[in-house]
C-alpha cells in the first residue's frame, strides 16, 4: 500500500512540473511573458493617469452663462459594464470633439485593463445625473 502512495505522489509531482513547463514555454512562444504583461499593465495605467490629467485640463472650470451650455459625459468603465461616473463640463469653455475623443480613449483603455485583470465591481448602475448652473458654474444637481 505504501508503494502505491509513493507512485501516486511521484505521478502528481511529475504532472505538476510538466504543466508548469508547458505553461512557461507557451508564454515564451507567444512572446507574452509574465514580466511583459506587468510592464504593459503599468504603462497602460500610466497612460490612464495622463489621459485623466489631459481630460481635467480640457474641462477646466466648467463656467457657463446658461444651463444649456452645461453638459455631462460618461467617464470610466466599470468591470461589469457601464460608466464609472460622469464628468460635468461647459461647451462654452471645452472643445467637445476633443473631449469626447479623449474620454473615449480613456474608457476603452480602462475596459481593456478590466478585461485583462479579470476585475470585478459592485455592478451598480450609474445613471446620468441632472445638472444645474450655480453661480456661473456647471454642477451636478444634488437631491
Amino acid at each position: 500500500m505504501r508503494y502505491l502512495y509513493k507512485i501516486m505522489f511521484l505521478l502528481a509531482a511529475l504532472v505538476t512540473v510538466s504543466l508548469a513547463l508547458t505553461a512557461n514555454s507557451r508564454d515564451e512562444v507567444n512572446g507574452s511573458s509574465v514580466s511583459n504583461n506587468i510592464i504593459n499593465e503599468q504603462s497602460d495605467r500610466t497612460r490612464l493617469a495622463k489621459l485623466k490629467k489631459t481630460i481635467d485640463a480640457e474641462i477646466g472650470k466648467p463656467r457657463a452663462k446658461r444651463l444649456t451650455q452645461c453638459r455631462v459625459i460618461a467617464f470610466g468603465a466599470k468591470p461589469c459594464g457601464g460608466p464609472r461616473t460622469y464628468l460635468v463640463y461647459s461647451n462654452l469653455k471645452t472643445n467637445e470633439p476633443k473631449l469626447k475623443r479623449l474620454v473615449s480613449e480613456y474608457n476603452s483603455l480602462e475596459e481593456k485593463l478590466n478585461r485583462e485583470g479579470n476585475l470585478g465591481s459592485d455592478c451598480m448602475f450609474v445613471g446620468e445625473p441632472q445638472i444645474t448652473l450655480l453661480n456661473g458654474m456647471c454642477r451636478i444637481k444634488r437631491n
